[in-house]
């Protein structure tokens, strides 16, 4: 995906127009949309706004790929903080550490669980 569509990606997902957008950034609505169909580029200040405004890094905003991979939507979207606890907590409970049940182990020298 290149900047232009994440741009435009972003932008919805934040429930944003152009037009809102724009007054966010203080540029005119015509400037987000040169940026979003690839008639221009914003400056460096634009760009690091976007990126706050957005959540996400500079790599993420401008890089088209990484090591020859397409960057998925799915990839895009940040893990809410919530979702991430209730992942470390489920991880947690289901470690050797949190004295779950012991079963044999599936290989040399480790410990596997059942919950």
């Amino acid at each position: 995906m290149d900047f232009q569509q994440k741009l435009s990606f972003f932008r919805k997902r934040k429930n944003l127009s152009q037009e809102a957008l724009a007054a966010e950034l203080n540029v005119s609505r015509q400037a987000v949309a040169k940026w979003e169909t690839g008639a221009a580029m914003p400056d460096v200040s634009n760009l690091i706004a976007l990126s706050e405004l957005f959540g996400v890094t500079l790599d993420r905003l401008l890089k088209e790929e990484e090591n020859g991979c397409s960057t998925a939507l799915a990839a895009l979207e940040p893990v809410g903080t919530e979702a991430l606890r209730a992942f470390l907590r489920e991880a947690k409970k289901n470690t050797y550490a949190a004295n779950g049940t012991k079963s044999a182990p599936s290989r040399p020298c480790s410990h596997d669980l059942f919950l």
